[in-house]
């Protein structure tokens, strides 16, 4: 790979991040690698300091931040950000991802990815563990490394559509080349997903193995803007819309009876939330602790059990 061509990019979406995006960015030029890396940051049209921020950066580190500058925002015009604007531009070996209101906490991230990739190439994602910085309780703690990961890229994909928590977003790093062969189905599965971090995961994985590392290299954050906010209004669309575009995908894809079998343990956790039992809450934790869509429904079900357990 020529010199001047980047290793790894990083693909940053933002918008409305000003009290964030410098803790994101930095994370992201901390990063001790052997390898160059650029970041390519696409700003939405914020209406507050995201974009003069970035400008900053851009101005400091003009080798490493390539920002994307919107002037109408993009995504209220129904486009798909990162697969619009953002992945076509990627010209590396590697893909990491990191939304502007998280961020990556460890130095070595990058290096210790990179070398578990080049040394496995019939993997196809590497994730790994990460904090929760927690705006409503005021928290700031590591999430429990996932028991029995299934490396196994089909298990993976078959886990991930029953909607088990195997990975958060901003721990992914993706191989280019596969990314790339699954391009099409990504893109169809995509369309009207509200987001497409679950449609990526589950093609490559279906396309190679998958790597977990048990470090807490990056933090998730919940904050009034996220779809973990209850109070926006925005969690319940997200999820219904996101469970939606799952079950289309698994027909799609051919495994309709993965959709079948979802929506039988989603029935069977509705029914067992109705039973009249003072127990309930805490038999269905342990079986929704590694089953739920999205990390917005398991940190919604975590506030509801501490409002109504005694």
């Amino acid at each position: 790979m020529s010199s001047n061509i980047p290793t790894v990019t990083i693909c940053c979406i933002t918008y409305k991040h000003e009290k964030y995006i410098r803790e994101c960015l930095n994370g992201f030029i901390m990063q001790k690698t052997n390898f160059p890396f650029e970041v390519i940051v696409h700003d939405d049209a914020s209406p507050d300091k995201t974009a003069d921020i970035i400008r900053e950066y851009e101005a400091r580190y003009p080798d490493i931040i390539k920002p994307i500058y919107q002037t109408q925002n993009q995504r209220s015009l129904g486009k798909k950000v990162s697969l619009t604007y953002v992945y076509p531009k990627v010209r590396s070996k590697y893909i990491a991802i990191c939304e502007g209101d998280d961020f990556w906490c460890d130095p070595n991230k990058l290096q210790m990815q990179y070398d578990f990739m080049e040394a496995h190439p019939d993997y196809s994602l590497c994730m790994h563990g990460f904090k929760r910085l927690d705006y409503f309780a005021r928290t700031y703690s590591n999430v429990p490394f996932i028991k029995n990961f299934p490396e196994n890229g089909m298990e993976f994909a078959r886990r991930t559509a029953l909607g088990e928590y195997l990975y958060s977003t901003q721990t992914m790093f993706i191989r280019k080349s596969v990314f790339d062969a699954k391009h099409d189905e990504i893109y169809r599965d995509s369309q009207f997903a509200p987001m497409s971090d679950t449609q990526i995961a589950f093609h490559l994985a279906l396309a190679g193995n998958v790597k977990y590392i048990r470090s807490h290299m990056a933090v998730y954050r919940v904050n009034p803007g996220s779809v973990t906010n209850t109070a926006s209004g925005r969690s319940k669309d997200f999820d219904e819309r996101a469970n939606t575009a799952v079950n289309n995908m698994l027909t799609a894809s051919g495994h309709s009876d993965w959709a079948e079998e979802r929506q039988q343990l989603k029935s069977k956790w509705a029914a067992e939330a109705d039973a009249d039992d003072p127990n309930i809450l805490q038999k269905i934790w342990r079986k929704i602790i590694h089953y739920r869509p999205c990390l917005a429904a398991r940190i919604r079900f975590l506030q509801y059990m501490a409002a109504h357990s005694k």
